[in-house]
């Protein structure tokens, strides 16, 4: 108990994880699109030797509260160690709007008793559409088939190359820093005209050249999450817990949401991180350093993002979302063609 006489959740989970025999499950991706398949682990741990060998595991999926499924089958019970019992394959249900899907599993001794149980969370958000954003030109300062043209594909964009010629898009997407050198003064207009230019990840050292001062990519210890609690409009509706541990579908497993920041001046930060304190240090004030920020320029702006985002758009449904709210902004929700 704490000194207001409230329960530590912490102790709980501490005293929960030294149970000696347990049921767990476990996943590295805790959003979905509708309609995607789940793939849960289900584990059977135990540190001492099983009195049997052999007991029953239950699970079952709650939406909204109620069971939507259920299942059961017979489960090894190991000594010393832990058994995989293999995959739980479910499919998400069609939804208009996030929802929390709860998992539950348990495990029975051979007589019916109930040894332990453990549950976990997943969200389920709706299938992205393409098709909201037909007819939006993006205009891509980079090669063709590039990261900024694969990205504008993935988001279902109209992607065409930056023409420096006064380009009548509304939306640019920045591929490399060599690509924005060849177009530097047309892309400074286009955004002054009222353009906004989104600026893509880049490695460390890397210097973009802008108008109203460079901004200097600087690299630091990856971080598994990043705050939106920055007061920035684009990332207003989003949740305290939105942008961590993002599941990264090439590698399999959670992997950094970022591992550079933005050094620069007039920058809005849309989202930022801020310096580890450590022990010891005579001047323990946290630094807090940009991921994505924003410099408006004319009646436009410039977006620069940090944010491992743009390889993850089909597998991570707010990385999806973080863009329609780009893109939305950009063109104004009013100005989208008509499909």
């Amino acid at each position: 108990m704490d000194v207001d006489r409230h329960p530590k959740p912490a102790y709980f989970a501490f005293r929960e994880a030294l149970t000696p025999l347990m049921v767990d499950l476990r996943t590295d991706r805790l959003h979905y699109f509708a309609g995607e398949k789940l793939a849960v682990e289900f584990w059977v741990c135990n540190d001492r030797r099983a009195a049997y060998s052999n007991g029953t595991l239950l699970w079952e999926v709650l939406r909204g509260g109620n069971r939507v499924f259920a299942q059961s089958a017979p489960a090894s019970i190991p000594s010393f160690g832990a058994a995989f019992q293999g995959y739980f394959h479910f499919q998400t249900p069609a939804v208009t709007q996030r929802e929390r899907l709860t998992l539950r599993v348990g495990l029975k001794d051979p007589s019916g008793e109930l040894l332990h149980d453990s549950k976990m969370e997943v969200e389920v958000f709706p299938a992205f559409d393409k098709t909201k954003n037909a007819g939006v030109e993006v205009a891509i300062v980079g090669p063709p088939n590039g990261r900024a043209w694969k990205l504008a594909a993935a988001l279902g964009l109209k992607p065409h190359v930056f023409s420096p010629i006064r380009d009548t898009a509304l939306l640019a997407f920045v591929d490399d820093v060599d690509a924005f050198e060849m177009v530097r003064g047309s892309l400074s207009s286009f955004a002054e005209r009222g353009g906004t230019a989104i600026f893509l990840e880049q490695p460390a050292d890397t210097v973009w050249h802008l108008d109203g001062g460079d901004v200097a990519i600087k690299g630091m210890t990856g971080r598994e999450f990043v705050s939106r609690k920055t007061g920035h409009p684009l990332v207003a509706s989003f949740q305290p817990l939105d942008f961590s541990y993002w599941y990264d579908a090439e590698k399999d497993y959670i992997e950094y949401v970022a591992t550079c920041y933005l050094n620069g001046d007039n920058l809005a930060p849309i989202l930022h991180t801020s310096d580890v304190v450590k022990p010891g240090d005579p001047d323990p004030k946290r630094t807090v350093r940009p991921i994505a920020a924003e410099r408006r320029t004319g009646k436009g702006s410039v977006i620069l993002s940090q944010l491992k985002a743009p390889e993850r758009v089909a597998h991570e449904p707010i990385a999806a979302a973080y863009y329609q709210a780009l893109i939305d902004r950009a063109i104004g929700v009013t100005q989208r063609p008509s499909r």
